[in-house]
């Protein structure tokens, strides 16, 4: 076994997959999306994805990005170049050490998952290790970081107290950005004064997710990240220079290629209940690269604890609520109905 391949979890070896090949299923109802839809792969075509400057927003081109897309690239984000490159070469660093030490090394508060994106309240990922059956393995491990608690890890590990220092220069910029964007959107939305004073947004619910997904060289659709939308208020995404998200727009899944120096936002579940639909949940999803390992950052921020989420189209509910729903629908369904369930039904 290569070191390469050591670093992976066993289900994610090169060896051991090649007898289960055959056995694998194209992805199509675990994201409930319907069938297949058109890829654009027209590299000749500008960049369609919207771009926000934050330090100039202009609000109609948000309104239209948040309105129509659920997704944009941020610029003049104020993050230093210097720590989105650090974040990016230590993760990789910390991710090619052997399967097992990992497994030692990221204890609490810090969780390390791997096969499914989907993970309980406590940060352990459902579904994991044997009993994943085809076509529910996810080709994705990482590491859960809550940003309230990184103090608390304790750790003499030189790379490790590195990242932790890292992520939390890096967790003071994302809470900024976070509630800029959101003050804005709170003003285009006509919020009530609750939820543009923070209330609908709170900076302690904040934490990280540090994912690799590592190269594979077969085209099998159902690995990598399968189309869904998040459940947060707000994600924002540092992305290397792998490619591999992609976002749905019109029937088409549209690549959001990685561009240096920027973020990528998306809006998640909580967004769109808010807005009562007014803005989308952005639903994307991760192909893998056949040559190299992709490594991404994402930062997720949710509502305060006590919010209430309400409008015409949905009852009263709270994010707490929320997500015990979404972890009883994929233990029992295998996966996330979301926003669906707190629907009025008209």
């Amino acid at each position: 076994m290569s070191i390469e391949e050591s670093s992976y979890p066993p289900q994610f070896r090169h060896h051991s997959l090649h007898l289960q090949d055959a056995q694998l299923q194209p992805s199509s109802s675990s994201s409930s999306l319907g069938p297949d839809i058109a890829v654009g792969t027209d590299d000749s075509v500008t960049d369609p994805i919207p771009i926000i400057d934050l330090q100039l927003i202009d609000r109609e081109r948000l309104q239209e990005a948040c309105r129509s897309w659920g997704l944009f690239r941020l610029v003049n984000h104020g993050v230093p170049l210097t720590i989105l490159t650090e974040i990016q070469e230590l993760a990789a660093r910390l991710f090619s050490l052997p399967f097992d030490t990992k497994k030692e090394l990221l204890g609490s508060p810090l969780s390390y998952f791997w096969g499914t994106p989907v993970l309980t309240p406590s940060g352990a990922a459902l579904g994991l290790g044997v009993g994943v059956g085809p076509g529910k393995i996810n080709w994705v491990e990482g590491l859960n970081a809550p940003l309230g608690k990184l103090p608390q890890l304790k750790t003499e590990d030189p790379l490790l107290s590195s990242l932790r220092s890292c992520l939390q220069q890096y967790g003071a910029h994302l809470g900024r950005i976070a509630t800029s964007l959101f003050h804005v959107m709170s003003q285009d939305l006509n919020l009530q004064p609750k939820a543009q004073s923070g209330c609908y947004i709170s900076e302690s619910t904040g934490f990280v997710r540090v994912y690799r997904y590592p190269h594979y060289p077969l085209e099998i659709s159902n690995l990598g990240m399968d189309a869904h939308t998040d459940s947060s208020l707000l994600t924002i995404l540092c992305q290397d220079d792998v490619g591999g998200l992609e976002v749905i727009r019109g029937g088409e899944w549209i690549p959001v290629r990685p561009t240096p120096g920027t973020l990528v936002i998306n809006l998640g579940d909580m967004m769109q209940a808010i807005s009562d639909d007014e803005y989308k949940s952005a639903i994307h999803r991760v192909k893998i690269n056949e040559h190299k390992d992709r490594i991404s950052i994402g930062y997720f921020v949710f509502p305060g604890e006590d919010a209430v989420i309400q409008g015409s189209n949905y009852r009263p509910f709270k994010y707490s609520e929320f997500q015990e729903q979404v972890q009883k629908d994929v233990k029992t369904l295998g996966f996330k109905v979301g926003l669906e369930r707190f629907k009025i039904i008209q």
